[in-house]
């Protein structure tokens, strides 16, 4: 293997750290496992914190080179649980720095052979024959699980080829390497040397204009079938060994009150245990005196006596002595069944205090287990930028009495809201400066809306257009497409119709003018391209298609990028996404969590609101320039100023 650590600026930003740890076999057991390369990067961390990254190697290293492993993958995925038990232990520390900030990945190459694992936003490329391919994209959707902790989840296996490339990147310097084409120049090379490599990233290519900005790592592989000449190392390699310290919960101690029982008890074991046997072996001839006294006497009143609360409330260490050298002088009989009642009176209480103590216990690993989970689900709401709003802003509020529907869509054109229900053919049109509203009614129940420069579209099922300005409605059919599918989601964009149907189609309306529109095409050239879920629809000189766990971008037809993201917790439903192309967001909507989300186009997470009044969401509006969102939640009406 030849290998290529190049460092970028890397104290451009001192709250980042980046780290890189090349480990070869050096035994035969170790080689059978084959070598272990690591990269890390940890953001927004503090003073120190790369040490951080070196500890999480060493756990690392020390569970993969184990002798009972036979296969790299079997001891790969043992580190992974290895590592996530060291993590929950950090947070058991209050170490919850890293929470949302770390992003890592371990590869393990033996014999052509490569299983590797990621967490984070680090990238891992594959190029081969002049292909780049996001192998590490299948691990990108993994949501953190804050109880038990699980950070690393699955390994990914496959063999490499000859002069297959592997490279391990930070997300800044891939985004900066895909602007440059970067990959596609090394993709390009017929061989990876140290020339070619300064070729490709020439000293001012980092000193200068955007490059300047840039801080990050590019791990780069060369995989070889036959040994190369050397290893190119360009870093050093730092390797830590770290103990990982388990803390046992706190267990009350027993009273000192119980404990001096127990140790004055204990010197006179001998005079309980003789009184026993004087009992048990009670001699065959007895006074009739000593017999009177015996019939009379009962234990478990004594007993009762001796223990009473009154008693006990006054009873010390010294008192207590004095009750047993009192009962030393009595007759053997008498004060043998005292002491024996004393003894297992100790024995129950002993019971009772133990027992006591064991709920204790359970009851602090419980509230542990329950500590430690509300601080990592903490830690990743603050991570994902969740802001919970207690009291949100209310603008208004509509009157189902005036409706004679429940509004679930809305959309603002000239400082007027429109509210209507597919369900219903009334529009509800509500002027903000005078507080005032008035209902209309269209000749069709409305589907869906839209807008077109100067009035408002809408879509009637299965083949009407709608306009509707200056409270007049207009009525214009459209050419029904023959796929046997609905057509749902309708939008307008440059005066062309684009529809969203229920088989995963575009359907595209050329605008002829005079509000007429041609026939309808399928707008989406490659049948591969087309989404796999029926999702939501967004337009701006692009179209975007919200899936599960991604968002495609169409333009001309073509796929032509795929954003991933991961959002904790996890969207369940999400019912709209929206984005304005003079705006760098996507908007989502998530009725079952109670929340907007609002993510970069790159798939970063920027801010998510959330609010218990939030119980009702149906659709929301984003201002042009995006400082103001309005939320339908039932019949109310929220704002949030950005």
């Amino acid at each position: 293997m030849q290998i290529f650590d190049l460092r970028f600026n890397p104290k451009l930003k001192e709250e980042r750290s980046f780290a890189s740890f090349i480990y070869e076999p050096e035994n035969i057991y170790e080689k059978k496992l084959g070598s272990l390369y690591t990269v890390g990067e940890l953001k927004n961390g503090l003073p120190g914190s790369h040490k951080f990254l070196d500890q999480i190697n060493a756990v690392i290293k020390k569970n993969y080179y184990k002798i009972s492993f036979k296969s790299p993958e079997k001891a790969l995925k043992e580190c992974l649980k290895k590592t996530n038990s060291y993590l929950g232990e950090e947070l058991k520390k209050d170490n919850v720095q890293w929470l949302g900030n770390l992003n890592f990945c371990a590869l393990c190459v033996k014999d052509m052979g490569l299983n590797f694992t990621k967490t984070g936003e680090l990238k891992v490329i594959l190029i081969r024959g002049g292909q780049i391919n996001d192998i590490g994209k299948g691990l990108d959707s993994q949501e953190i699980d804050p109880y038990p902790l699980r950070i690393f989840f699955n390994v990914v296996s496959g063999r490499l080829a000859d002069n297959d490339i592997i490279l391990a990147l930070t997300k800044e310097t891939f985004c900066f390497f895909e602007s440059q084409n970067i990959l596609t120049k090394i993709a390009l090379c017929q061989e990876i040397t140290s020339k070619k490599i300064k070729e490709i990233f020439p000293a001012e290519l980092f000193s200068k204009g955007e490059g300047a900005k840039i801080s990050g790592l590019c791990f780069l592989i060369i995989a070889k079938k036959k040994p190369s000449a050397g290893k190119i190392h360009l870093s050093n390699v730092i390797f830590e060994k770290t103990e990982v310290l388990f803390s046992l919960p706190k267990i009350k101690k027993i009273s000192v009150f119980i404990q001096k029982i127990i140790k004055t008890i204990s010197l006179w074991k001998g005079e309980i245990l003789s009184f026993s046997y004087n009992i048990y072996k009670l001699p065959d001839k007895i006074s009739k005196k000593a017999k009177t006294k015996l019939k009379k006497f009962n234990p478990v009143k004594e007993f009762k006596n001796l223990f009473s609360k009154k008693k006990l409330a006054g009873l010390s260490l010294k008192s207590f002595i004095q009750f047993i050298e009192k009962f030393r002088r009595k007759p053997d009989t008498k004060r043998g069944l005292i002491f024996v009642s004393l003894f297992f009176f100790l024995i129950l209480a002993g019971s009772f205090v133990f027992k006591a103590t064991n709920q204790i216990k359970e009851k602090s690993d419980k509230q542990a287990e329950i500590n430690l989970k509300q601080i990592a689900e903490q830690e990743l709401l603050k991570a994902n930028k969740l802001e919970k709003i207690k009291a949100p802003e209310a603008l208004f509020e509509l009157k189902e009495e005036i409706l004679g529907f429940k509004p679930e869509k809305f959309l603002l054109f000239d400082d007027n809201f429109y509210f209507y229900n597919p369900l219903s053919p009334n529009l509800y049109e509500y002027n903000l400066q005078n507080s005032s509203g008035v209902l209309s009614e269209a000749p069709k129940n409305i589907t869906s809306a839209s807008y077109l420069s100067g009035s408002l579209l809408f879509f009637s099922e299965p083949d009407t257009i709608l306009s509707f300005e200056k409270n007049s409605w207009q009525e214009n059919k459209i050419e029904a497409i023959d796929s046997g599918a609905e057509l749902p989601l309708f939008f307008s964009y440059a005066s062309n119709l684009y529809f969203f149907n229920d088989k995963c189609e575009i359907i595209k309306y050329h605008y002829l003018g005079n509000l007429k529109w041609g026939l309808p095409q399928k707008w989406v050239k490659n049948k591969t391209d087309s989404c796999q879920n029926h999702g939501t629809m967004a337009i701006d000189n692009s179209i975007w298609i919200l899936n599960e766990n991604n968002i495609s971008r169409y333009y001309g037809g073509y796929l032509q990028e795929t954003v991933n993201f991961s959002i904790y917790p996890k969207g369940e439903n999400i019912i709209k996404i929206e984005t304005k192309s003079a705006l760098p967001y996507f908007y989502f909507l998530d009725p079952p969590n109670n929340r907007l989300i609002i993510l970069e186009k790159t798939g970063a997470i920027f801010k998510q609101f959330q609010s218990e009044k939030f119980n009702d969401l149906n659709d929301f509006i984003i201002s042009d320039d995006g400082k103001t969102i309005w939320l339908l939640n039932g019949f109310t009406i929220y704002r949030i100023e950005m």
